[in-house]
């Protein structure tokens, strides 16, 4: 189901997840499914709330487990994930998140594939892939764990065939080109076995690419900050005074334009969210409001 008031937030992953309800931030297939009827959403690269989960069983082959949302380490905390991710490409999943998504796997709202099963072909020490086609002569010849997690990423049963046409034809009624096969990104089961170990997981975020791009998907995104991604789902809303809903988290471009210049405005946003203008700061911001506070004690001397 494509829920309405759906938006698309331009900022890191850490910034946009607390701007959105708690259930709405949308995994790859349901941005597919919505990619079917809104043009609009179909040349841009969205993270997504698709969680991949990595372990190595005792004696066993690398696994990738991928959960919705609600299951998600990264989803789950957020701020510590993408702090993980930025400074070591990975997130060390904590036992009790681990659980939850081998949980979700046995009870069938989460799936988990074998690594060595999916056919890979290798892209450096960390990547591989294999190719999707986008045909149905191509696609039902995958096996069984390449095509639960083709169908994970694009849509299942009855939507994965409308899913892959959509991909074949880049969006477009009357393609000129036709993509003849897109590609689903992991990690290497050499890295997850050499990253993980005694019953340990790490995870990674997600991203489905754009129609300029085959309209790809990674579960192995190390990062968390490209500015040309969004994170899409419903904004949340708080009980502002006298009772009236507001916007939690103002996106100035959308108010202002590209050149947000009614600072007045921004200042007044932050104090009076002081908590989330907190979780959006950042070494290179907390420098620029030293300096801003620096220059505004030297104007009143």
């Amino acid at each position: 189901m494509v829920l309405d008031n759906l938006v698309s937030i331009p900022a890191p992953i850490d910034e946009a997840v607390p701007q959105l309800e708690p259930g709405t931030w949308q995994i790859a297939r349901q941005i597919t499914q919505e990619r079917l009827t809104n043009p609009d959403v179909r040349n841009v690269w969205f993270y997504t709330a698709d969680g991949p989960v990595y372990h190595t069983p005792e004696d066993e082959k690398s696994r990738l487990i991928m959960t919705p949302e609600e299951f998600s380490p990264v989803a789950q905390n957020v701020g510590e994930a993408c702090r993980q991710l930025r400074a070591t490409r990975n997130y060390a999943v904590p036992g009790d998140q681990f659980a939850q998504a081998r949980q979700a796997v046995s009870e069938g709202k989460a799936i988990e594939v074998i690594l060595e099963n999916l056919g890979l072909q290798r892209h450096d020490n960390e990547f591989s892939f294999f190719d999707l086609p986008t045909t149905p002569s191509g696609y039902d010849r995958l096996n069984p764990d390449q095509r639960k997690l083709a169908e994970w990423a694009y849509g299942q049963g009855e939507d994965f065939a409308p899913a892959m046409n959509l991909v074949r034809t880049r969006g477009q009624d009357r393609p000129i080109s036709v993509v003849e096969a897109t590609r689903i990104w992991v990690l290497n089961p050499g890295y997850v076995q050499a990253k993980t170990a005694e019953g340990t997981a790490l995870a990674r975020a997600s991203r489905l690419g754009r129609r300029d791009g085959g309209l790809g998907f990674g579960a192995s995104d190390p990062g968390v900050d490209n500015s040309d991604v969004r994170v899409r789902g419903v904004r949340r809303v708080v009980a502002a005074e006298g009772g009236a809903a507001e916007t939690l988290g103002v996106n100035f471009s959308e108010l202002f334009g590209s050149q947000a210049t009614n600072y007045g405005a921004m200042y007044d946003a932050m104090l009076k969210r002081p908590e989330d203008a907190v979780r959006a700061l950042n070494e290179l911001r907390a420098v620029g409001m030293r300096e801003i506070l620096k220059a505004y004690e030297r104007l009143k001397k």
